[in-house]
């Protein structure tokens, strides 16, 4: 089993119901088509003006809420100012609006996403991500409503054939990816394989064969082989993390690459939990029978932000990609972003 633990510690206290058994279907919606801000459910304002634009949400702070946001990429837009406007009336404990306002630095596409929440609480009662397009001094805004959305470093990756979720399994298109990595990629039309250079790291894929190269070592296999769909090569999104050693964050459907390699834990499911949200946890070891607890590592998931590239069921050998931050407990515990 493969292990990598984090220097950084934390402690994950949980409650679970046992289950000897357990299939997990995939999560990640296919619905990645942002829709614009004057179809959102929550009601706010765009004013543009050259670089510089302003959002104005409502806004009640004697709730106790106040609206927070975070940038995607800070090299492509930066934070201006904020103003909270009082309601024009002396009703007590009306609401206003707060303006914020940000300015585009370079031609990009990224995301600024908002948060309605208490200071002193974790969850927000709502969120409001905007897409923010800036191509050659036109900025142009709409809303991803369903948040799913592909990144590299922040910026946004263009699609013209979406992400797909293929016989349970989510699957990335190849070239786009890769070309937002920096990578070279060159199509061989007799052989259907592609090879893929970025400094001394290589590797080749084969549509139909489920045979991936890691820097020229013996090929291993992933969730699915590479298929082609509306003449694009499609591969699951573990290919990036397990062959190429990117990063990934998973939220709410919103997958982020990065330069960041991730941990990575194998072995067998030994024990299977389910908890009352329908949050897993699951047992890996080292064999199908193992009592052992040092010889264990308890992988837990989220229904929003772990991708299943395969079926959860006791006994079975998988594979996970993995946050660095491990526990100190024995067994060890982890959190996965994606099962195959």
């Amino acid at each position: 089993m493969k292990k990598i633990i984090s220097l950084v510690m934390v402690v994950i206290i949980l409650g679970a119901v046992s289950f000897a058994d357990i299939t997990k279907p995939m999560l990640i919606s296919e619905k990645l088509v942002p829709t614009l801000y004057e179809e959102s459910k929550i009601d706010f304002e765009v004013n543009i003006n050259d670089d510089e634009f302003t959002i104005t949400i409502d806004e009640n702070p004697t709730t106790g809420y106040m609206w927070e946001y975070k940038i995607g990429d800070e090299n492509s837009i930066e934070y201006v100012s904020d103003n909270y406007i009082k309601p024009n009336t002396n009703l007590i404990g009306a609401g206003g609006k707060r303006e914020f306002t940000f300015k585009t630095l370079k031609s990009s596409e990224t995301l600024i996403e908002f948060n309605y929440k208490r200071s002193w609480e974790y969850e927000s009662v709502e969120k409001l991500s905007l897409i923010i397009k800036n191509e050659n001094g036109k900025i142009e805004i709409s809303e991803n409503n369903a948040d799913n959305l592909v990144l590299y470093n922040n910026e946004i990756i263009d699609y013209d054939v979406e992400l797909k979720i293929v016989d349970n399994i989510t699957m990335l298109p190849l070239s786009f990816t890769l070309e937002k990595m920096g990578y070279e990629i060159k199509w061989n039309d007799e052989t259907k394989s592609v090879e893929i250079n970025k400094g001394a790291q290589w590797t080749s894929v084969k549509i139909g064969e489920n045979s991936y190269f890691k820097n020229r070592m013996a090929p291993i296999e992933l969730s699915s082989a590479p298929i082609i769909i509306e003449g694009r090569t499609m591969v699951p999104v573990e290919f990036f993390t397990e062959i190429l050693l990117k990063g990934i964050n998973i939220e709410n459907g919103k997958i982020s690459f990065d330069d960041y390699e991730m941990a990575f834990n194998s072995g067998y499911i030994t024990e299977v939990n389910v908890k009352e949200n329908g949050n897993i946890s699951f047992t890996l070891s080292n064999t199908p029978e193992s009592t052992d607890i040092l010889d264990q590592i308890i992988i837990h998931t989220d229904n929003k932000n772990t991708v299943f590239n395969r079926f959860l069921k006791k006994g079975d050998y998988i594979n996970t990609v993995c946050s660095q931050v491990t526990t100190m407990s024995i067994p060890a515990q982890t959190y996965a972003y994606i099962i195959y």
